[in-house]
């Protein structure tokens, strides 16, 4: 498993908690590319999981292992950094909610109806 998906593979290897895995692990590790898509929060993951293994049955990281750790979370905070300026940049929606032919909440100057009608039906009572 770990061959074909490292990411399950490192999860259920480090609950196994065998501490003879920690070889095929931190060769994965070795072998994992890291992914430059800020844009997807799981891009980093699977080498995120395989530090956590390697860590969690009390292996120890080489400088390079520890280096693409690093890199790793640090693409994985330029995506939450990113994430945070978005949320901050979407307007507030008022309560309540306007009536159909109205104006939309989020300022685009469409018909509510032709803009969040559809999502807010789902989410508001």
């Amino acid at each position: 498993m770990l061959a074909e998906e490292p990411f399950l593979g490192a999860v259920n290897l480090s609950a196994y908690g065998d501490a003879r895995a920690l070889e095929p692990l931190s060769r994965a590790l070795d072998a994992y590319e890291l992914e430059d898509d800020v844009a997807d929060v799981f891009a980093q993951q699977t080498v995120l999981e395989l530090g956590f293994a390697i860590r969690e049955l009390g292996g120890t990281l080489t400088e390079p292992q520890q280096e693409k750790l690093e890199s790793a979370r640090r693409l994985r905070e330029e995506w939450n950094e990113t994430i945070d300026r978005w949320r901050g940049s979407v307007p507030e929606r008022r309560d309540p909610r306007p009536g159909r032919n109205e104006p939309c909440w989020c300022g685009s100057g469409v018909k509510y109806k032709k803009c969040h009608l559809g999502e807010d039906r789902g989410r508001l009572p």
